[in-house]
């Protein structure tokens, strides 16, 4: 019920000091963290009410000065990047395909990140130290923060010496507003920054190509609107939204003719029941032997000619 006035999906929080597998930890640890606003006004109303128990309403009591304690928000910050990194390694050692060379980077990998992170402190712990704050100038804030993300990626703006934890907190941001994994894109990043080259790197390979895939004005949206009035015409008003917007990615987007390969699509056409140009055995085309009106017109052309 907590949850629900709260708008949140809960997640299961399952056991975190009987199990062998990090990545089990780790699942609890983010079901806590999910669901810690949902946990503490339970707590609060329980503490409160008055159907249960005085046994029962102190040990709610309890619970909450434990979980509503800075030491515990800080704590839970902690083992929350903590075990991400041991998660991801731990996934990282069980490909079939790694060499032992390959495991050792990894290995030495991780053990550089917690060394940074003594100094450099993870995303989640600074999320539970710091309470975020909206202005009424927040969207030219964010604009200026994304270009200087955005800088993080250029080999270029990079310091001589990078720690392996170099632009962390700026790739998480890029991750979450352009939607892409973010275990993978930050691996990948961090790969980036121990081979200086992201050519070869997949796993930075998404966040890099909803990067390229911003628009930079708005001449784009122009033509596509200019495109549809030449499709959509008065004489051709009876187009579906569909083949509409088909004929608009075709006419924006689609490739030049002379690029086009029609392989697959007659392919396609023929393998789903439809008859080729050159097939023979098929029906004979019905003539229409109307009497045409022009009929003495035509006639009288010929005639002529």
């Amino acid at each position: 019920m907590c949850a629900a006035s709260l708008e949140q999906n809960l997640m299961k929080i399952g056991k975190i000091f009987t199990i062998r597998w990090v990545a089990s930890s780790e699942k609890t640890l983010k079901a806590v963290w999910n669901n810690f606003e949902a946990l503490n006004k339970h707590f609060s109303n329980s503490a409160i009410d008055n159907l249960i128990n005085s046994k029962e309403r102190s040990k709610y009591s309890g619970l909450l000065r434990i979980v509503a304690s800075v030491e515990f928000v800080g704590n839970l910050g902690i083992m929350y990047d903590a075990l991400t990194e041991l998660a991801d390694l731990s996934l990282l050692l069980q490909d079939r395909c790694l060499s032992l060379s390959e495991a050792n980077g990894c290995i030495d990998r991780t053990i550089r990140i917690f060394d940074s992170m003594a100094e450099n402190h993870g995303p989640k712990f600074k999320e539970a130290s710091h309470v975020s704050s909206v202005n009424d100038n927040q969207f030219k804030e964010k604009y200026t923060q994304l270009l200087k993300d955005l800088d993080y990626l250029d080999l270029k703006n990079w310091p001589d010496d990078c720690d392996i934890l170099y632009g962390d907190e700026n790739i998480r941001r890029l991750v979450k507003q352009f939607q892409v994994d973010e275990i993978s894109s930050v691996r990948g990043f961090r790969v980036f920054i121990d081979t200086k080259d992201s050519s070869k790197i997949l796993d930075l390979k998404p966040l890099l190509d909803a990067i390229n895939t911003v628009a930079i004005s708005s001449s784009e949206c122009e033509r596509v609107f200019s495109s549809m009035n030449n499709i959509v015409t008065s004489k051709r008003n009876a187009l579906s939204t569909t083949n509409m917007s088909s004929l608009l990615y075709i006419h924006c987007i689609g490739p030049p003719v002379n690029l086009f390969e029609p392989s697959c699509y007659v392919t396609s056409w023929i393998r789903s029941g439809n008859r080729s140009a050159d097939e023979v055995c098929c029906p004979k085309r019905n003539v229409n032997d109307e009497e045409h009106t022009y009929q003495n017109m035509w006639s009288l052309f010929n005639k002529k000619q």
